[in-house]
């Protein structure tokens, strides 16, 4: 089963170019990667289609120290008013 996260740019992630820092894209992720982007409380979505519609919001957050294919995943932060 395919399942997708949102990540830290590969532009920065690999060349470190720092107009990438805060940019995120959408990364495939395994399900081992799944478990520990969960447990980060990062965001999964089971199709593409989802987590780039995620993506097109401009979502808040910060980045987790667990890296998916060598860029650090995205964990949205929480509603305001309330928790997730």
């Amino acid at each position: 089963m395919e399942q997708f996260t949102l990540v830290r740019h590969g532009l920065y992630a690999v060349a470190a170019d720092p107009r990438y820092e805060d940019q995120l894209e959408v990364s495939e992720v395994t399900s081992e990667q799944a478990y520990r982007v969960r447990a980060a409380g990062g965001a999964l979505f089971a199709a593409r289609a989802a987590a780039e519609l995620a993506l097109a919001g401009a979502p808040r957050g910060h980045f987790a120290n667990v890296r998916i294919n060598g860029a650090e995943a995205f964990v949205p932060a929480p509603p305001k008013g309330g928790m997730i």
